[in-house]
């Protein structure tokens, strides 16, 4: 679909709907991926929240078999002694990396670990939000 398009034809599958969550929630920006997956953005984190917790009210008529991801943040660590890492010791290691990581990343949250398949020397961080960034900040 030509982008000319896009954000006009999500919004109309918005109003649609005619859901009262989703009834003032403005689409700021539309793309097309070259993955073919589209990425909106909204005014706020609470609208983008909004439109993940209905997202089955709404995706359809967007594309048929079109569902929402919700965003990870990731960090890949060089240099990063993992050779000795048991990753059976999970839960271990992500909350020694969260404790040590504490005064610099307040509020993160490690949802996935994983050693770098090529080399023994690097450290895959997956987050489930921004770093260090509290979504009140930005919607204000």
């Amino acid at each position: 679909m030509s982008p000319h398009y896009l954000k006009p034809h999500v919004e109309r599958a918005l109003e649609q709907r005619q859901n009262e969550y989703i009834v003032n929630v403005k689409i700021m920006f539309s793309n097309q991926l070259k993955s073919g997956d589209l990425s909106l953005r909204t005014s706020t984190i609470s609208e983008t929240r909004t439109l993940g917790q209905v997202a089955d009210d709404w995706t359809v008529l967007v594309r048929n078999g079109a569902y929402v991801c919700n965003p990870t943040y990731g960090v890949l660590a060089h240099g990063v002694r993992t050779s000795t890492m048991k990753m059976e010791k999970f839960a271990e290691i992500r909350d020694n990396i969260l404790h040590d990581s504490r005064p610099f990343i307040p509020r993160t949250k490690v949802q996935y670990i994983a050693l770098e398949a090529l080399e023994n020397n690097a450290l895959i961080l997956t987050h489930s939000q921004r770093m260090g960034i509290d979504d009140s900040d930005i919607d204000s």
